[in-house]
């Protein structure tokens, strides 16, 4: 294949700026463990929130309890308030937002705009992230550019992985091999 490219998987992408957010968030929660407890339960009740795509998040209003002291609060609101306590964990959550609207989008431009955008003023947990995107971008510039994955092979291979957990080790090659096929519609069963 003399014309083949490389091209990395935009799962793996988001996955690993995914990975880099939660790490800064941990990081943040296990500094203020002793001295602020109230912003440390926030942090660690509603990390789901922040993970969530931004464009996804609820705007309407239901009771927080009284960990925001039984205030009427949307996603949105609650997100805000967390990201406003601490610059450090803003920012990180700005490159991660971005990011993920970059490659939902599949805008290879905006994606490297981002890059050196935040390059200098990330810590050290999303520098290291943005390190490796700035090392592969031509391989990523591939993976927003065409539409080809390897999603369905990693799909298989997940399959065929719970179920040789699962049966806990097949006696016979052949039985292993057929309950493959038949999982995967690919042996019809008589």
């Amino acid at each position: 294949f003399p014309n083949a490219k490389i091209s990395l998987d935009r799962f793996h992408l988001v996955q690993l700026i995914n990975r880099s957010f939660n790490k800064t968030r941990i990081k943040i929660m296990n500094q203020c463990k002793n001295k602020d407890d109230r912003y440390y339960n926030k942090l660690k009740k509603f990390w789901s929130l922040l993970l969530k795509n931004c464009l996804d998040l609820k705007t309407e209003r239901i009771n927080r309890g009284r960990m925001f002291d039984y205030a009427l609060l949307s996603e949105e609101e609650i997100v805000d308030i967390i990201l406003s306590k601490n610059n450090e964990l803003k920012i990180a959550y700005e490159i991660y937002q971005e990011l993920l609207i970059a490659i939902q989008d599949r805008k290879f431009n905006n994606f490297k705009a981002i890059i050196e955008k935040y390059y200098y003023v990330s810590n050290e947990i999303m520098k290291t992230s943005l390190k490796t995107f700035k090392k592969y971008l031509e391989y990523i510039e591939n993976s927003l550019t065409y539409d080809y994955n390897n999603g369905l092979i990693e799909g298989i291979n997940r399959k065929i992985k719970t179920i040789k957990r699962t049966a806990y080790g097949y006696k016979s090659f052949y039985h292993f091999r057929a309950k493959i096929l038949i999982s995967n519609n690919l042996l019809a069963t008589k």
